[in-house]
């Protein structure tokens, strides 16, 4: 994909060409509606006597999380009245 990019930049604005523009431009597009966010990965080394705390905090995108958690304490507070 980056080389559609690269070659439709070159050929497009160094030769003038309409059509290799419209092709690192689709290129573009594609590219950035496929991305994914990458894995956060954090590497340390724990020396005797230390230990490590894994959470995981809803998304700040998202109001309630993945609202799975909502969805069940409300099915529970159904059942249990």
């Amino acid at each position: 994909m980056r080389r559609l990019i690269r070659k439709g930049l070159r050929r497009g604005l160094l030769e003038g060409s309409v059509a290799w523009v419209a092709v690192a431009a689709f290129a573009g597009l594609v590219q950035l509606l496929l991305r994914t966010e990458k894995p956060k990965v954090v590497t340390e080394e724990l020396r005797l006597g230390e230990s490590i705390l894994v959470t995981h905090a809803p998304s700040p995108s998202s109001k309630n999380g993945d609202g799975e958690s909502e969805r069940r304490n409300r099915s529970r507070k159904r059942g249990a009245s």
